[in-house]
């Protein structure tokens, strides 16, 4: 399954960008960068901060988007469920 990263880290010698909990993961039992196999230390990779923004600006606009929706269909839906007095 595939999750959203929330710490993106860019490998410094193969340039792969994983989120940082993953590869503190994978470092816990292979000091190898995955891609290249050199060695890597946690200390080594670069953090992402520009793509880290482009997530959380991507998310924000995705619930905003979801929120405006939520309010269009209430707003529909109080609509139509006004008594007629006619």
């Amino acid at each position: 399954m595939a999750t959203l990263m929330e710490d993106p880290v860019t490998l410094p010698i193969s340039k792969q960008v994983v989120d940082r909990s993953t590869i503190q993961s994978h470092l816990l039992s292979d000091p190898h960068d995955p891609f290249n196999r050199t060695p890597l230390k946690i200390e080594d990779v670069i953090p992402n901060d520009v793509l880290r923004e482009e997530i959380q600006t991507w998310k924000a606009n995705l619930l905003a988007q979801k929120m405006a929706e939520r309010n269009a269909a209430a707003a529909s839906t109080a609509g139509s469920d006004a008594m007629d007095t006619s």
